[in-house]
């Protein structure tokens, strides 16, 4: 099964800032979709399942390297 989680970017100065709280929504429909923890998610993200709230939340912002490391992560541990 493929989920697909989609980047709301704007553009500003050249470069993408992502909508944080609509990304965030996003990776945590994903993640409760494919039944994986949050605590699971941060871990193969490499960052603390705190900073996995916050990011969850849009209370942090996200940034490509975040959403690539999301993304392969949820794409691992959909298998």
């Amino acid at each position: 099964m493929y989920c697909a989680v989609a980047p709301v970017p704007k553009v500003l100065a050249d470069e993408f800032v992502f909508d944080s709280p609509r990304m965030g929504a996003a990776v945590r429909a994903t993640r409760l979709h494919l039944d994986i923890s949050q605590k699971m998610l941060a871990m193969e993200m490499e960052i603390s399942q705190a900073y996995m709230s916050e990011l969850e939340r849009g209370t942090r912002a996200w940034d490509m390297k975040l959403f690539n490391r999301a993304k392969e992560a949820l794409g691992r541990l959909a298998k």
